[in-house]
């Protein structure tokens, strides 16, 4: 793990590091602020609030839009950095990064696609035989399911440094080669690189588990917080109120729960910057001499 602490240390170095950390965290916003409506949202809520909620997350989820693809952007332009021998610091948040992110857009569009494919049809297979034996036997056919479905994230999981190396490949010079949308290029990887590439994916997935750790206590902060401020509504709102639909407990948890979710999302976009940026060695010392 010391090698994972030394790139995600390597994140804050460099010019203007404070600087373009919190800019890149404020990306996230605009994201969380449509997914805090969004969860807020219940059947028995009134239908005007309901509406309003409704039309918001819409609103927020369209203006999302842009940051999501400077976000990628700047994975793109970090990969790229890091290529050729950029070792500090993220780029800076800029008209390139959404640029960058917008043109890699059909790329990884394909790719989502095919991950899609892949994943239901081993849920398929992995099906299968639950199936069956939940026909006869329902408690032993239900905990097949659950290991099985358990068995299919690690196993997804495990697969994303090789889905990683097709957008570090076209991220090294920013060029789209058939090869790139061919799903075949993914056994190549697998084959070149396995062992290596699973090793960095399992050392990133603990410092994942690690980082969610560590939201899920600032997300106890702020829950606690809402309690509070819930607790004081109530005190001073009429007998059989509804508060939790009144706008001050709908304004409190939509600032708090985006507030979680910038943080959230902050924290595994660098872990996930750091998993890259190992997984770029990993290319370079393993599939690129070799073709």
């Amino acid at each position: 793990m010391e090698k994972v602490l030394e790139t995600l240390k390597s994140l804050y170095k460099g010019q203007d590091v404070v600087k373009r950390h919190l800019i890149y965290s404020l990306l996230f916003i605009l994201p969380a602020i449509a997914g805090s409506f969004k969860s807020y949202i219940d059947k028995d809520m009134p239908t005007t609030l309901k509406m309003v909620l409704l039309i918001g997350a819409l609103i927020f989820f369209v203006l999302s839009i842009i940051p999501w693809f400077t976000i990628y952007g700047i994975t793109i332009k970090f990969i790229n950095n890091r290529y050729y021998g950029v070792k500090e610091n993220i780029p800076e948040v800029n008209k390139e990064s959404l640029v960058l992110g917008i043109k890699a857009f059909p790329l990884v569009l394909v790719w989502c696609i095919y991950s899609i494919i892949l994943f239901l049809t081993l849920v398929a297979i992995a099906a299968i035989p639950s199936v069956i034996i939940g026909i006869k036997i329902l408690w032993l056919g239900i905990l097949l399911r659950v290991l099985l479905i358990t068995a299919l994230i690690i196993a997804m999981i495990l697969f994303t440094p090789f889905f990683s190396f097709i957008i570090i490949e076209y991220a090294k010079d920013f060029k789209y080669l058939t090869r790139l949308f061919n799903p075949l290029t993914l056994i190549e990887y697998i084959k070149k690189s396995f062992k290596p590439s699973i090793i960095v994916a399992l050392k990133y997935m603990l410092a994942g588990i690690i980082a969610a750790f560590g939201t899920g206590f600032v997300y106890i902060i702020f829950v606690l917080l809402l309690i509070l401020i819930m607790a004081v509504i109530t005190v001073v709102s009429p007998e059989n109120a509804k508060i939790e639909y009144q706008p001050l407990a709908v304004t409190s948890f939509v600032v708090l729960m985006t507030i979680c979710g910038v943080i959230e999302s902050y924290i595994s976009s660098i872990v996930g910057l750091g998993y890259t940026a190992d997984l770029i060695e990993v290319y370079k010392e393993n599939i690129e001499e070799k073709e």
